[in-house]
């Protein structure tokens, strides 16, 4: 009896000791996953940079939605997205399928309005589109094909992810058409032009100074980061250039285009042999809106944006670092002033990849430790208050267009570094 009541006294001790290691391993669990939370939306906050319009700090909670109450515009959550694609990616076939509950236009609406021709190329045409209110969106058409069933959905999903993207220096896409002959994005529709035409310079306007350019700069990298972190599905562009960079009144950066190729590899019809070429049909909805001359399409030519492992392999897939080398370009053309030009292969690179002549010009003269008045843009030099932070920018350009990918940093440093430079 005593050995009996002695191995239950032990057996309840043993019970007992495994129940309290059991409770601490679970809180333990649970303070991590806590402070892993707290981390990254720390992290994601600094990704935004801006304040909105409710005062709240454009972060993100687990890396998802951005600032703005859901409440009002309607961002639907993960998991109505699954349902959503369940159901065929929330809409049928030929309906128009808004992404939140603030965009209220109708298709028959869209298509009676004034459509202007913002710009053509081999990802599409793009219109600037007013609608009854006198509020503007830009529409791009991906072209005809791409069929119907398993595309669809795919593309819908993807279109819907994109959609959950909420971040100010990204530009909001507002909806989307699928049908055998019109595929159709509708987004933002941004006023003041592209980085690219305030680079050239515009009739009557300065220069861009320095403050500017690194408000462009810093707002691009917080949003190309975003992207990167803190997107539903860690997003790439794959096709960042100043073209890509929409500036508003104040000169703030939103990027467009993002996840356009993915797009496009579902909207091309199945045959086609170029799925990045639209077709040039003049049977679409918005096609009979254009002039003969403004609906031919062209393929784009070699980007001097492009990184150069991307360049080398036709097939190959856009990456993050990918992304990083093009920004790292942009940058450079804003701080010399320049547009890059494709070059020759690279003699110091192993496997020949071509570089364009900005960058290779620019590391050449950091080499020779030339001064900065020799590849500044000069405009860049009455404004500047310390050289060294003209220094700091360029050497942020210089990491990002390093030939070896592994080499670049990610976007979120690059973007905490510029935030770190004095403008």
């Amino acid at each position: 009896g005593e050995d009996t009541g002695g191995m239950r006294s032990g057996l309840i001790v043993l019970i007992s000791v495994a129940d309290a290691a059991g409770v601490a391993l679970v809180g333990l669990v649970v303070v991590c996953a806590y402070w892993k939370v707290k981390d990254q939306e720390k992290g994601c906050a600094k990704l935004g940079g801006e304040v909105g319009r409710s005062g709240r700090r454009w972060g993100c909670t687990w890396c998802g939605a951005a600032g703005e109450d859901k409440g009002e515009q309607g961002l639907p959550s993960s998991e109505d997205e699954e349902e959503g694609v369940a159901r065929g990616g929330g809409g049928a076939e030929g309906e128009l399928v808004s992404m939140d509950k603030g965009f209220k236009v109708e298709l028959e609406e869209l298509l009676r309005a004034s459509a202007y021709v913002l710009g053509k190329g081999g990802k599409g045409i793009v219109y600037k589109v007013v609608v009854g209110d006198g509020a503007a969106v830009a529409v791009r058409r991906l072209g005809e094909g791409g069929g119907s069933g398993s595309r669809y959905r795919e593309f819908a999903a993807e279109v819907r992810a994109m959609g959950r993207v909420r971040h100010p220096n990204l530009v909001r896409l507002r909806a989307y058409y699928w049908a055998p002959d019109e595929k159709l994005l509708i987004t933002d529709f941004i006023s003041n032009g592209n980085l690219a035409a305030a680079l050239r310079g515009r009739s009557g306007q300065p220069s861009l100074s320095w403050p500017v350019r690194m408000r462009i700069a810093r707002g691009a990298a917080r949003g190309l980061a975003y992207l990167h972190d803190c997107s539903p599905r860690k997003l790439v562009h794959g096709d960042l250039k100043p073209s890509n960079i929409l500036l508003d009144a104040e000169f703030n950066p939103r990027i467009s285009d993002f996840g356009l190729l993915r797009l496009l590899s579902f909207a091309a019809s199945p045959s086609s042999t170029d799925a990045a070429a639209p077709s040039s049909s003049n049977t679409g909805l918005l096609g009979a809106a254009l002039p003969q001359s403004a609906k031919s399409t062209h393929l784009d030519l070699p980007s001097p944006y492009r990184a150069p492992e991307a360049r080398a392999a036709a097939a190959a897939l856009p990456t993050q670092k990918s992304d990083v080398y093009s920004f790292g370009v942009v940058l450079m053309e804003m701080l010399t002033g320049k547009p890059p030009e494709m070059s020759s292969p690279s003699p110091s690179s192993s496997s020949g990849e071509q570089v364009p002549g900005l960058v290779r010009w620019v590391r050449k003269g950091f080499e020779e430790a030339r001064p900065l008045t020799e590849l500044a843009d000069p405009v860049l030099l009455h404004d500047v208050h310390a050289k060294k932070e003209l220094a700091a920018a360029f050497h942020v350009a210089l990491a990002c267009t390093d030939v070896e990918p592994l080499a670049r940093p990610r976007m979120k440093t690059v973007s905490e570094k510029l935030d770190r430079i004095v403008s």
